[in-house]
């Protein structure tokens, strides 16, 4: 298991931990090998998020071949209520285009899901997302509001292939007229926190994701 903070992307062949998702969004590739996923942070500007997203896929369709390739069966989606994109006809036209456009990054032509946490958390609060491959070209998805998790001192080493985060740097154009924020992976392969239920060893009963309240994009 691979817990990815805020801006991580990594892969673990069973189970990806997003702690403290507020105004994020957490993002999974499911193939054959297993789970790619991205912590995706607020970029700012449209063209950052782009690229942020961009960078992402290079890394993930880079990390496949280095695998010897393998199939790709589900793109997943999942936000914190309307933190990142709000539950209407104008928030989630953007929800759609930004993982249609990460599909099309990843040369990716097949399903596309996406889920909007709305119940048991706190509305102005952050959550614990935890994806799980069910082996059968889907994911199990549970989460917990985030005021009852903790992250602790227990440690898990991500390999440098399988791990990193990123960090933004904006730079002007040749004109000094335009700034434009570029995503660089930084200090791979590191040891990344656990998380657990507050007072507890483990994570405790997290809420499940009824698979008929998953919405296919595609």
């Amino acid at each position: 298991m691979l817990f990815l903070n805020s801006n991580d992307y990594g892969f673990d062949s069973q189970t990806l931990g997003f702690p403290s998702v507020m105004g994020c969004q957490a993002l999974v590739l499911l193939t054959s090998h297993g789970l790619y996923g991205l912590h995706d942070l607020k970029a700012g500007t449209a063209e950052a998020a782009r690229h942020k997203i961009e960078f992402f896929a290079d890394w993930v369709k880079g990390a496949l071949a280095a695998k010897g390739g393998g199939d790709k069966l589900r793109l997943y989606g999942v936000i914190n209520h309307t933190q990142q994109y709000t539950n209407n006809t104008f928030g989630n036209g953007e929800w759609d285009a930004m993982l249609l456009h990460l599909a099309g990054a990843l040369e990716f032509d097949g399903p596309i899901s996406k889920y909007r946490v709305s119940k048991h958390i706190d509305r102005d609060g952050s959550i614990y997302i935890r994806f799980d491959n069910a082996h059968d070209g889907n994911c199990v998805i549970r989460y917990k509001r985030w005021s009852k998790m903790e992250s602790n001192d227990s440690h898990v080493f991500a390999a440098p292939a399988d791990y990193g985060f990123l960090r933004g740097h904006r730079e002007l154009n040749a004109a000094g007229t335009d700034v434009t924020t570029h995503f660089t992976s930084q200090m791979p392969g590191i040891l990344t926190n656990s998380v657990n239920r507050r007072g507890q060893a483990g994570e405790g009963v997290l809420h499940a994701v009824s698979a008929r309240k998953i919405v296919a994009v595609r």
